[in-house]
């Protein structure tokens, strides 16, 4: 955050200790700013390490229940997941992106979480209200490639958005799904859209198909170079 402070009255009424209050009391401002951005960063921190321990799979189910709570955000409820990030070769900051994130979803109708993940992509977590509930999501989704043409219009948004996760165990399963959708509209070509993994087709199972190590063994014996 960032401000300043001022006192305002008519032309030549101000003096030195009017100037002086000003001084002190912007400095006894910054500095309670100051410890507020600590505070919150330190939160952050905890709050990404719990994150991408819980989508890489590497926390068990009692350490999921513990530490949820470092989250700042209702867990309970269903959840999809979007996944956000620039193509360009020379693409706007992942900060930029993500302040443009958190102005949208102060007024959405859903909550959501925001998380950069490992400075590579955005990781968006929105709560439903059920699992059927997903056209706030979609709303969700057009207003966010709405606002980034409009606000980055020489920079080339991807993203991918998962199915519904019932409870918090699912989020590694889901979070897959929105970075495979993402995936898809990359090699696609998608340019400034969200791609839903539920509408991917033929292309989830390429997708998958071209993960599994037995179909890229056979695929290197088949196209390889033979020997004589």
């Amino acid at each position: 955050a960032r401000g300043y402070l001022s006192i305002v009255g008519p032309a030549g009424s101000l003096d030195l200790l009017d100037n002086l209050t000003v001084e002190h009391g912007a400095a006894a401002c910054a500095l309670e700013m100051a410890k507020a951005k600590a505070v919150s960063e330190a939160k952050k921190s905890l709050r990404g390490e719990f994150l991408e321990g819980l989508l890489a799979g590497t926390l068990p189910t009692e350490e999921i229940d513990r530490l949820s709570g470092r989250l700042d955000h209702d867990t309970r409820p269903p959840h999809i997941i979007l996944t956000l990030g620039w193509a360009d070769e020379e693409p706007p900051s992942l900060r930029r992106l993500e302040t443009t994130l958190n102005w949208l979803l102060n007024n959405h109708t859903r909550p959501a979480l925001v998380h950069p993940y490992g400075g590579q992509y955005l990781c968006v977590f929105q709560s439903l209200t059920d699992v059927n509930d997903l056209e706030p999501s979609h709303v969700l989704v057009r207003r966010i490639v709405e606002q980034v043409e409009a606000e980055f219009p020489d920079a080339v948004l991807i993203g991918g958005m998962s199915g519904p996760a019932e409870n918090l165990n699912e989020w590694p399963r889901v979070y897959r799904e929105a970075l495979q959708a993402m995936d898809v509209g990359m090699r696609l070509h998608l340019d400034n859209q969200i791609v839903v993994f539920n509408s991917l087709g033929v292309y989830r199972l390429l997708s998958e198909l071209e993960d599994n190590t037995a179909i890229q063994h056979f695929a290197m014996q088949i196209s390889g170079p033979r020997g004589r």
